[in-house]
């Protein structure tokens, strides 16, 4: 039989062997030679991590009608204009103006993602059944349907939109 921890044990025993490297470079000692009160120390920490947790909390909130994680979304952005990734960040400017809202024809949506207009001819072909930009603007802002926002663009991924939109349903 092995002893040996594994999976995320593993992981977690590794994290407490580099940590007490790091400790060592750092102050020279480890842990059991300290004469600081751990107690204090240790406290400290959960303190530190009940920030941490609610802070990611807040964010999940915050991004929960978005769908996507950061991480996809950028490699969505980046896999749709490859040319605009390697272009430098420019700095910000003192006095910033207002600029209109950009044309949605100026910024093709990732692949995999819809306009709201285009969201309205994918899900709803039947121009007489289709719904208002105005109705599917309201259902996001009550985060009845799900979408992702890029600065001031948005959009929408036709399938989880279609299931977000089966609750609605009236069976007859």
């Amino acid at each position: 039989m092995n002893t040996q921890p594994t999976g995320i044990e593993a992981a977690v025993c590794a994290d407490i062997t580099a940590r007490q490297k790091l400790g060592i470079a750092k102050y020279g000692r480890t842990v059991a030679e300290s004469a600081d009160d751990m107690l204090q120390h240790a406290y400290e920490e959960a303190l530190d991590l009940a920030v941490y947790l609610k802070a990611e909390i807040e964010r999940r909130k915050k991004n929960k009608g978005a769908g996507l994680d950061i991480e996809n979304l950028m490699l969505k952005l980046i896999a749709a204009n490859p040319q605009k990734a390697s272009k430098p960040v420019k700095p910000a400017a003192a006095h910033v103006e207002r600029k209109p809202a950009p044309d949605i024809s100026d910024h093709p949506a990732p692949k995999g993602l819809l306009s709201a207009q285009d969201l309205l001819i994918d899900v709803w072909p039947d121009k007489s059944s289709r719904p208002s930009l105005r109705w599917i603007r309201k259902m996001q802002q009550r985060k009845a349907i799900p979408f992702i926002k890029m600065n001031r663009l948005v959009f929408f991924e036709p399938d989880r939109v279609r299931a977000a939109l089966r609750r609605f349903e009236v069976s007859g």
